[in-house]
């Protein structure tokens, strides 16, 4: 539990290809913790925050996209 992130937050990957951020870092060179997700590389100066130009199988950006977490009680045998 001392993980700092609230939650996951899922980034789309398919076999090598991975999502880049407009700085030209990858989504995994940036800060999982909840905000704007700054690149953690030192050398870049740029990044206020992961924003990609990738656009998604639907036509649309994927800033235009959310994701939710759902959460469920785990039934146990004594639950029943």
């Amino acid at each position: 539990r001392n993980c700092a992130c609230e939650h996951f937050y899922y980034i789309p990957a398919q076999g090598s290809w991975i999502l880049r951020c407009r700085c030209k870092h990858k989504h995994t060179d940036h800060d999982p913790t909840p905000g704007p997700h700054k690149c953690k590389r030192k050398s870049c100066k740029t990044c206020k925050g992961f924003h990609s130009p990738w656009v998604c199988n639907c036509g649309c950006p994927w800033s235009d996209h959310t994701q939710s977490t759902v959460l469920k009680k785990k039934k146990t045998i004594f639950d029943l």
